[in-house]
């Protein structure tokens, strides 16, 4: 029986797991009423085999359709994230020269808003006031950014 398996499944070892299932379906089951055991057995066992290829079959599409999918998306993301970036760094580039100057050293260079005080030589509200301002007109931004990819997807 399991060579007969074997010729369905190509595999050895699933062709033993398939045979085996079969008996323990046997054990499980009134088999006083087979008339003919081995024309049960093997069909049983046929029947095994062309539900495990089955089974495989339907799995390996599933699973070529999860790795297809997730490249998609993966790729998407990465296509979000650079224009989203590229439209970040625009959004920074329109503000005000001294607010923008103002930000990067807040945000992209780590300093403190004493620090910036300090080296600009203005206040530490105002350093407060400039970076709110950007970060008002960055979200600002950002929204329409974000409405704009609902209009396209």
């Amino acid at each position: 029986m399991v060579l007969f398996a074997k010729g369905y499944v190509r595999d050895l070892e699933v062709a033993q797991d398939l045979v085996q299932d079969v008996f323990v379906h046997l054990l499980d089951k009134d088999s006083e009423g087979i008339i003919n055991p081995k024309a049960y057995l093997l069909t049983a066992t046929k029947n095994k085999c062309l539900d495990h290829l089955k089974t495989t079959s339907i799995r390996s599409e599933h699973h070529e359709t999860i790795q297809q999918q997730s490249s998609e998306l993966f790729y998407e993301n990465a296509m979000e994230k650079v224009e989203l970036e590229t439209y970040l760094m625009k959004l920074i580039d329109d503000l005000p020269t001294k607010c923008q100057d103002i930000f990067s050293k807040s945000r992209f260079e780590g300093m403190s808003n004493e620090a910036i005080s300090g080296e600009l030589g203005i206040s530490k509200r105002t350093v407060e006031t400039q970076i709110s301002n950007a970060l008002k007109k960055i979200r600002d931004g950002l929204e329409d950014f974000k409405n704009l990819m609902w209009t396209f997807f």
